[in-house]
């Protein structure tokens, strides 16, 4: 971890390089540096390794700090299963368009800020069962 405004390494821990551990690494050390140092951080800088949902979301809103850190984006799908892209949303009735022109409605998990996209949706043939195996398979 590096203190970029004064330009000093002011933690390393090593790990293997596997994104998890790097992102388990990075949380220890910014504790360690709180706890040693009494520094707190407004900022952090890091690669793609280190922008995904569950480390963004400790930096923001458990430590408030801002990141400045490539998003590990999933949305386009080379799989074979659905991107979110393929869901059209209309603000109309509150609902999404599912790519098999079935009617979906009521977003799981949330949706994009800008409502564009689901996370994951019920199909409009029930609301009580789980999400159609089209929807499942949505990042």
């Amino acid at each position: 971890m590096v203190d970029l405004d004064n330009a000093v390494i002011v933690d390393v821990e090593p790990s293997v390089s596997i994104r998890t551990a790097e992102t388990f690494a990075a949380c220890r050390m910014i504790d360690r540096i709180v706890d040693r140092f009494d520094m707190t951080s407004d900022k952090l800088v890091g690669n793609m390794g280190y922008g995904s949902a569950e480390m963004l979301g400790w930096l923001v809103e458990e430590r408030g700090i801002v990141p400045h850190i490539p998003v590990w984006d999933k949305s386009k799908r080379t799989d074979g299963t659905v991107s979110r892209e393929d869901f059209v949303y209309d603000p109309a009735t509150d609902s999404y368009t599912c790519p098999g022109k079935m009617r979906c409605c009521k977003p799981i998990g949330g949706t994009s800020p800008n409502r564009k996209s689901p996370t994951a949706v019920r199909t409009a043939s029930s609301d009580t069962a789980p999400p159609s195996t089209t929807a499942a398979n949505v990042p």
